[in-house]
């Protein structure tokens, strides 16, 4: 049997399927979106913690309400299907709220490296025509300049604060002392859970 050659894109190779079987290479998917797949497998069980950050429980009740929150912001910011938004930022709850949230409007989630210099998120920001920029504020102070000659009508700031328990936010905030945007024409900080703008 003849091997395959290797092109280098993992898209095209797939190397991952060597760890499965003929058969769950080949059944068929059911078509969903993966907010679609979360709330199938979860709503029978929202009383049950889906994260833990820090000392902080978030059921699945509370996750899917925040997942629903941040659409309707989303949605009046004017994301719409197939809208590109980037996203840098660690993994923290309000990244894997974000994440369900772009599924639950049709639009689409581009990751970059957290630890990419502005550069770079510049360049990524040019080349994927985004429309939103959810950033890290940390991240955010150190490149400012990042939004220029972008498509991007807003910069979102997050902070690592929002979900942790009241002690380790003071703590945190004690020792970190992150610094305050003021919301702008074209950066927002907390957004998130809130008041569509």
């Amino acid at each position: 049997m003849e091997e395959k050659k290797l092109t280098g894109y993992p898209s095209i190779d797939k190397p991952w399927l060597k760890y499965y079987t003929k058969e769950a290479i080949e059944r068929k998917l059911v078509p969903n979106t993966i907010y679609g797949y979360l709330w199938e497998q979860n709503k029978e069980h929202l009383n049950d913690v889906a994260l833990v950050y820090f000392q902080q429980k978030i059921s699945f009740q509370k996750l899917f309400q925040d997942i629903e929150q941040c659409a309707k912001s989303l949605t009046a910011l004017g994301v719409k299907p197939g809208d590109i938004i980037t996203i840098q930022t660690l993994a923290i709850p309000q990244t894997v709220v974000l994440l369900y949230a772009i599924s639950r409007v049709g639009a689409v989630a581009n990751f970059i490296y957290v630890t990419s210099t502005g550069s770079e998120a510049n360049h990524i920001l040019k080349h994927t025509d985004s429309r939103l920029y959810f950033v890290l504020s940390g991240i955010y102070e150190k490149c400012p300049a990042v939004l220029d000659g972008t498509k991007v009508e807003k910069s979102i700031l997050l902070s690592l604060d929002t979900e942790m328990d009241a002690l380790t936010r003071f703590v945190y905030r004690m020792t970190s002392q992150p610094k305050k945007y003021p919301d702008s024409e074209r950066v927002l900080s907390e957004f998130f859970y809130g008041t569509a703008p």
